[in-house]
């Protein structure tokens, strides 16, 4: 499988493009050429309104008043961007993809509290989705050729101490990154939620 933009990781050609069923979730392996389209073809199955969520780590000032020791945890900021509608992901995830999936430090996804359903990119080309219902997302993944397989290895699986995984910050076109892209966000209404540990 080839891996997206930012990461780097010995072993992942051997991975295969998959999905699997665990409980609630459905766990995807999606190649780097195919990416885009699968994560976009799966995030218009969720009902609107829904609303964005985006992860980045907190900058480094943030970090001194948060980390006491070496010792403590890094942060990472979850920002909010409410009652959207499926012309803004499809806008998200054609305007920005370039950012939002090269991106190898920060995480991205949209999510329908009501309906209890949430689709995140994950780690390595994983696509995460949560869903009581899961029939629709099975449907698409089958329409766009998608292998199940009864227990997913992702590239995560196969990292250790002696090999690695490295995810880099992205700089897309006219040097954008993920976090020029939140600012530009914040003007249209995403806000911060809350900070958790990495």
């Amino acid at each position: 499988m080839k891996l997206l933009q930012c990461y780097k990781a010995k072993g992942a050609e051997l991975i295969k493009e998959c999905y699997a069923i665990e409980g609630d979730n459905i766990f995807i392996n999606a190649d780097a050429e195919n990416y885009q389209k699968i994560f976009k073809a799966l995030a218009l199955l969720i009902p609107e309104p829904c609303f964005f969520i985006l992860e980045v780590p907190c900058d480094e000032l943030k970090e001194q008043e948060l980390r006491k020791t070496n010792y403590d945890p890094f942060h990472k900021d979850i920002y909010y961007l409410d009652g959207i509608g499926h012309q803004v992901v499809e806008s998200f995830l054609t305007d920005l993809d370039d950012i939002l999936i090269n991106d190898g430090l920060s995480t991205f996804g949209f999510s329908a509290l009501e309906d209890q359903i949430e689709i995140m990119k994950g780690k390595y080309n994983l696509i995460t989705i949560y869903a009581k219902d899961k029939e629709l997302f099975i449907k698409k993944l089958t329409e766009l050729g998608i292998q199940n397989v009864e227990r997913i290895i992702t590239v995560g699986d196969i990292l250790n101490e002696n090999n690695p995984g490295y995810a880099e910050k992205y700089n897309g076109k006219n040097g954008r990154d993920v976090y020029s892209l939140l600012k530009m966000l914040k003007e249209v209404g995403l806000y911060l939620d809350h900070t958790e540990d990495i």
